[in-house]
Formats: structure tokens, sequence, C-alpha cells
């Protein structure tokens, strides 16, 4: 039998921040990752013994077989890969290497994630020494810190998941809804959820069930993707993409009516209802932006369409706020919800996203990667870099935060107790990117998109 020196012999050890491992943990867990390379042993010299460089990679993109170490390595080629012509037909493979590009990586030739396909194992390299031994993070423990987390491998695309919520003990509830969760609303003691193919899902949250929620209610009318709430009135509303919105009873989730989209390329995916529940406005993510009317009477009859590049709207006290990517702020009254009046604008360009805390408008751009601060006479009073790609802002004026729902699987909380001077405070590292939050006393509610409902104490 072949004697084998597994691949991470040719390490040396490197131990990292808590930081760094918090922050590659955030970025694996975002997002699917393609596979580059597999990777096998051969013995070169019939020996018996499988030395520190007979290890063949194997391109998924070209198919091309190279021996690693197989040449001294360069800048340009920093394993030595060397062509080779072998045949591997009954070979097994020993692992997979994926390119991350992994941002806190100064060096992004070693940018890489090592999958073990025999130990289930994953390992982050972070570079070379001089005599080409590869450096692998490990801890403090001398154990990969990536050990809390398994991969899930399907059509050569990878997907990392926890083993457990240990990493997380500010999660106070979860529940798996076994669709992806995109909205969430907390009300009293239920929780309504827009959970993709799996339609519209309603929690029982009551005292007794609140760190171990119930199923209620599951009405699957569509794809959902979003909710907006006139409680008040017993209704809920359902975005449905391209079947349009739905108004629903709030306590059975049964139909009330229904409204299509206005043309066939549009898909309503977010919705908000106006401050007196009488119109209800619609966005498909490409600027179309419609109202609805006489919703009080039932019915959602189509009113009127603003034009625009807009990528989310606000709603505060009587106002409505239009993020144009091209344009920046546009602040129209509500005295008529039916009939908004435009009063003035404000350019940034480039905006993606934004939120209205005490009259201040809080938005992002320049790729999500920066923060803008409007005052309420609509002057830009400060730019400010954030630590990371922000997916989406929320406000909590209750608590003077704002917090940034990113790209990756974390959360920014920021002080705004001086609105016009935000202050980060910390990140809030989560198993999974946040698509949602909504702030509930000292609790925050997250559709944690695959991994459902999680209840975190803020």
């Amino acid at each position: 039998m072949k004697r084998v020196v597994a691949i991470m012999a040719l390490l040396q050890i490197v131990v990292f921040g808590a930081d760094y491992v918090k922050e590659l943990k955030a970025y694996l867990t975002a997002k699917d990752f393609g596979v580059d390379g597999i990777m096998y042993t051969y013995d070169f010299n019939h020996d018996g013994y499988i030395g520190y460089n007979e290890w063949i990679y194997v391109s998924t993109r070209t198919n091309n077989k190279y021996r690693l170490l197989g040449t001294e390595p360069t800048p340009n080629n920093a394993f030595g890969f060397k062509k080779v012509n072998i045949q591997l037909q009954n070979a097994s493979p020993m692992g997979y290497f994926i390119f991350i590009d992994f941002p806190l990586d100064s060096d992004k030739r070693f940018s890489w994630i090592y999958l073990s396909a025999t130990s289930g194992k994953i390992f982050k390299l972070i570079g070379a020494t001089s005599d080409h031994r590869f450096e692998y993070l490990y801890n403090n423990m001398y154990q990969s810190p990536l050990s809390d987390l398994e991969y899930v491998l399907e059509d050569n695309q990878v997907s990392f998941v926890y083993k457990s919520m240990e990493d997380f003990p500010y999660i106070v509830s979860a529940y798996d809804t076994r669709g992806f969760s995109w909205k969430v609303v907390p009300r009293d003691q239920r929780v309504y959820i827009a959970d993709g193919s799996n339609g519209l899902v309603v929690l029982d949250m009551s005292y007794i069930n609140f760190y171990n929620p119930q199923l209620s209610i599951k009405k699957i009318y569509g794809q959902t993707y979003d909710i907006a709430e006139d409680f008040q009135h017993h209704k809920i509303y359902i975005a449905l993409g391209k079947k349009g919105i739905k108004m629903l009873d709030s306590e059975n989730l049964d139909e009330i009516t229904s409204v299509k989209v206005p043309k066939k390329r549009v898909s309503f995916e977010n919705i908000w209802l106006s401050p007196d529940k009488k119109a209800l406005y619609a966005l498909d993510g490409k600027g179309v932006f419609a109202i609805y009317g006489d919703l009080e009477k039932n019915s959602m009859n189509y009113c009127d369409t603003i034009a625009g590049d807009f990528a989310d709207i606000v709603i505060s006290g009587d106002y409505l706020y239009l993020i144009d990517r091209s344009e920046g702020v546009k602040r129209y009254s509500l005295a008529t919800p039916t009939a908004p009046r435009f009063e003035v604008a404000i350019s940034v360009k480039g905006l993606e996203d934004g939120v209205v805390m005490d009259g201040y408008v809080y938005g992002v751009y320049d790729q999500k990667t920066k923060m803008v601060v409007i005052t309420p006479e609509c002057k830009i009073a400060k730019n400010l870099d954030t630590p990371h790609t922000i997916f989406k802002l929320v406000a909590d004026p209750e608590h003077k935060k704002l917090y940034a729902l990113n790209n990756v699987a974390s959360i920014d909380v920021f002080d705004v107790s001086n609105p016009l001077d935000p202050q980060f405070e910390k990140t809030i590292y989560l198993p999974y990117p946040a698509m949602d939050l909504k702030i509930k006393g000292n609790f925050g509610y997250i559709a944690n998109g695959g991994n459902g409902l999680i209840v975190i104490q803020l």
C-alpha cells in the first residue's frame, strides 16, 4: 500500500487574529464558490511513497493537469505548477482547491481554500516560506479555525455551512423556515416571514414559545419577497414578483384581493404602505415605481407611476423619499398619498439604499462602500467609508442606532446620537447574511436567508 504524505505536511503554522477568522467565516458563508481545481496524489517515481511534490492539480475549467511543485515557484507561478500528461481514470480525488479572493488577503496568490475529500476538513492557505512550504491558517490550539464549518459540494459549486451555532451566543431564538427568508415582520406574539418559494410563514412566538418558535400558518401564493402590514385593519400585503401583489387577512392569510403587474417584464419585489394605509407603493428594482389606492375599500386600483432609476424608497412621517441611482434623493410630500408631490432633490450619484431618521437621510453609494449623511434641509453633511460593502441600512430611532446589513454574514452597528456624525460601534457576526432586520425592544428579528429566522439580543 502506498504511503501518502498529506498536503497539509507542506505547511508552516500561521496564527492570525480573531477578526481575520470572523471576517473569513462571514465571507465564506455569504455565497457559493466554484471549484477551481481537483487534487490527486500520483506516485511519479513508483517507489510506493507519495512525496511532498507528488500531487496533481486538475483544472476544472480546462481539464489540464499540473504537477504541484513540479518546477521552482515564481511570483507568477506560486505553486510551481508544471503541466503533465497523466491518466487518472481510477484515481479518487484527495481534495479541492478554491480561489476565494478574500479582501483581507494582501497577497491574492494565496487566497485559496483547500477542502479535504477524505476528512471533510477545511483549510485556508496563507502563503509560502522561502523554501516553498505552504503556510495554512491555524489557531492557538494548532487546529484549523474553520473546523466548525463543513462544506457542501454540488455540481462543482461549494457552499459553507456551520455545524453548530456555538459561535453565536447572542442568538436567543431561531426557526428554519425551509425556504429563503427575505423579509420579517414581528407583531405582538407572531412573526410574519416572506419566505420565497415557501410562501408566507407565520410563527407563534408567544411567551411560552419565544425561545422555541412554532409554525402557526403557512400559505403559498407563489414566490414571496416582501411584506407590508396594516394590522390595525387586519390586513397584510405580499409582493409576489411577476405575479403581482396580494392583500390578505392578517389573521388567517386568506386572500382579500390582488393586483397584477402593469407590464410583462415588471417584477414587484418591494412594497410599502403610506402612513394612513390608504395607498400602496411598489418597486421592481428596475425603476418602475407604481402607486395603488382604494385600499380601505379592499381594492388595489392603479393610480400612477413615477419614472426614474429607483433602488429603494423610504417613508418617514408625511414624506416619501425616492432613492434614485442616477439622481440621488428625491423628497415628496404625502399630503395626498395617491399623488405624491415632488418637493426637493439632492444629487448623489450611484445611490443604492437609504434610511431616514429624525429627518436625516443616510444613504449608501459608491458600490455600497460609502455612506452619505443628508440634513433635513437636503444638504450633504458628511461622507464616510464603511467597514463592509452594505446590502441594506436599517434605522433604530429609539436607540439612536443605524444597522448596516452587509453583503457578508455580519451587521455593522453605528451610533447616531449625533445625527451628523455616525460612529462605528461594533460588528455583529451572523451564521449567514441578513436579508432584513426589524427591531423590537432589545431584540433584533433577522430574516437570515436560507437559515430562516434568527432573533438576537442587541
